[in-house]
């Protein structure tokens, strides 16, 4: 995206930013609808980072949006976002890395195949076969099993210093999973702080509704 279009979005978010989340904010009972929709898309288009995590990770900004009965969008700015962030490029060039070596891989192991029919065709036809047997692809690394120290850390690191995307990626979590309580019951009043609170005895979205 061009620096100027980047300018265009970012004017945009700061001007939906400044406006209020309700029309009404004695009774809070009607949302800003268009303000709900366009605050995390030009946040995102703007690459306004942290002020995406500030407007996706708050409770507000949720219940506003479900009172909207716009849930599903809502779940669509949290794909969009983390998808778009600088920190989660590292993790798409790794995804890329691995599909690469799975398709070289799979043309290998289908080469290693027809050479062992090749060979077992001649075998039976008495044709003098290669004394040199085809070499078996080194096969696809499996996930690495962390330990339970290694667990521990990366509990431990995500509750007394998480990062902006494992900010966004727990409040994702929460929404996409309570997605249709939260499209049944989000309309009512301070059901979306009750929820959060409960929704795990701990951890990012618990420790927002306190």
């Amino acid at each position: 995206m061009s620096i100027n279009a980047i300018k265009y979005h970012t004017c945009l978010a700061g001007y939906f930013s400044g406006k209020s989340l309700y029309f009404d904010e004695s009774s809070l009972k009607t949302p800003d609808t268009r303000k709900l929709v366009e605050q995390p898309y030009q946040q995102t288009k703007g690459e306004k980072w942290d002020e995406l995590e500030k407007t996706l990770t708050s409770l507000y900004f949720i219940e506003a949006k479900c009172k909207t009965g716009m849930v599903f969008e809502l779940t669509r700015d949290y794909r969009i976002a983390i998808s778009a962030l600088p920190e989660s490029l590292e993790k798409r060039n790794e995804e890329l890395k691995r599909e690469d070596y799975i398709q070289c891989w799979t043309v290998d192991i289908i080469r290693y195949a027809q050479a062992w029919s090749i060979r077992r065709d001649q075998a039976e036809q008495g044709e003098p076969v290669s004394s040199s047997e085809p070499e078996l692809p080194s096969s696809i690394p499996s996930c690495k099993r962390w330990t339970n120290e290694e667990i521990e850390a990366e509990s431990q690191r995500i509750s007394k210093n998480p990062s902006r995307f494992d900010r966004l990626t727990a409040f994702e979590r929460f929404v996409t999973s309570q997605c249709y309580p939260l499209i049944n019951h989000g309309s009512r009043s301070e059901f979306i702080l009750q929820h959060a609170f409960i929704f795990a005895p701990s951890g990012l979205v618990h420790d927002s509704a306190m």
